[in-house]
């Protein structure tokens, strides 16, 4: 691949990496790794780099520079006796299904390679979204309610 300046690494991962998931750590922390090595290696900022310098560093110069694309696949669910669906629905495509639609987004760095799975990864970061900003609106409304009533104190004392 690199002595003809183009190619394709697939990193299968998981949507199951991209957080935890009670009772399945290991799996969901080696998936983790997995989409987290692959998107780092199609970086070339160095700054990047910085946590995985002598793990990531030499690759991803040689293949970024080089035109080797390095892509993370994560899927969701797929009918499989891993999985334990045996119907394929909307949301879990047979294999056969998941590998059309995964060879469509070939030149993508990251992909779910399944639209309705790119939905569910949307879909959870509007609610990763919502959710910090829930937090953060709470408190700041605990802070400032405890600062408006200390304030009063002093000015009514």
């Amino acid at each position: 691949m690199l002595q003809k300046r183009r190619g394709l690494i697939v990193n299968l991962s998981s949507v199951s990496g991209r957080r935890p998931v009670p009772f399945l750590a290991l799996y969901s922390g080696t998936k983790g790794f997995v989409d987290l090595f692959s998107r780092l290696v199609n970086h070339e900022k160095k700054w990047l780099f910085k946590f995985f310098f002598c793990f990531c560093r030499s690759l991803a110069a040689e293949c970024a520079s080089r035109g080797v694309l390095i892509q993370s696949l994560c899927p969701g669910f797929v009918v499989s006796k891993l999985s334990g669906i045996r119907k394929s629905s909307l949301f879990s495509p047979t294999p056969e299904q998941f590998v059309a639609s995964a060879i469509d987004r070939i030149s993508l760095p990251f992909t779910t390679g399944y639209w309705t799975h790119e939905i569910q990864v949307k879909f959870e970061k509007i609610i990763d979204w919502l959710y910090f900003y829930w937090y953060l609106f709470r408190i700041l409304v605990n802070h400032f309610y405890r600062n408006f009533f200390r304030i009063k104190r002093q000015c009514l004392s």
